[in-house]
């Protein structure tokens, strides 16, 4: 029995709706993975910064009383409600700050353990020289790049493909389902 013309549009409507929602999915899906992998990258990149900032505000007792004996010198009166969001922002920062220092190298040694039990040494050995060694710090990435590759004996294309393998199993490490590349 042949089908009309109103019965074949709206089969065609609904399939054409059910791959909309099924690419829709996809998309979301895709910006997931990418965003945590930027926000690994971008980690990493900032990771020496991060780690520069927490030592330099830490604050024992005596100095954050004397910050606040001190806080009219910059206009700012302790007692009031501006000197305490000041207050609580450096305390909020300092916390959140030593939180994410500490999970990434949490997630930088279990990689370590990782790519020993693999013998894979040099893909772990490649993030902490790109990323963790002063020495490179005021490198542009592409020079850092080159400097590993010529430091680990191989070419430029390995230690970005390196480098993105082992950020993708960090962003895992530190972000867990939500690092994992699925298509759930």
């Amino acid at each position: 029995m042949p089908k009309n013309k109103t019965g074949c549009m709206y089969e065609t409507a609904v399939e054409a709706a059910r791959e909309a929602i099924k690419l829709c999915r996809q998309e979301e899906r895709d910006k997931i993975r990418k965003s945590s992998f930027h926000n690994m990258r971008c980690l990493m990149e900032n990771y020496l910064d991060l780690v520069e900032h927490y030592e330099k505000i830490k604050y024992r007792a005596k100095d954050l009383e004397d910050y606040l004996e001190n806080m009219d010198i910059y206009g700012v009166d302790p007692e009031s409600e501006d000197g305490e969001i000041r207050i609580e922002a450096i305390k909020r920062s300092k916390t959140r700050t030593l939180i994410i220092v500490t999970q990434i190298q949490s997630a930088v040694a279990m990689l370590k353990r990782d790519m020993e039990a693999k013998d894979e040494t040099e893909k772990y050995r490649t993030v902490t020289m790109l990323y963790m060694d002063q020495a490179k710090r005021g490198m542009k990435f592409n020079q850092r790049v080159n400097a590993v590759a010529d430091d680990v004996k191989c070419d430029p294309v390995t230690i970005r493909r390196w480098n993105t393998e082992m950020l993708n199993k960090l962003a895992v490490k530190l972000f867990g389902i939500d690092g994992l590349r699925l298509d759930v």
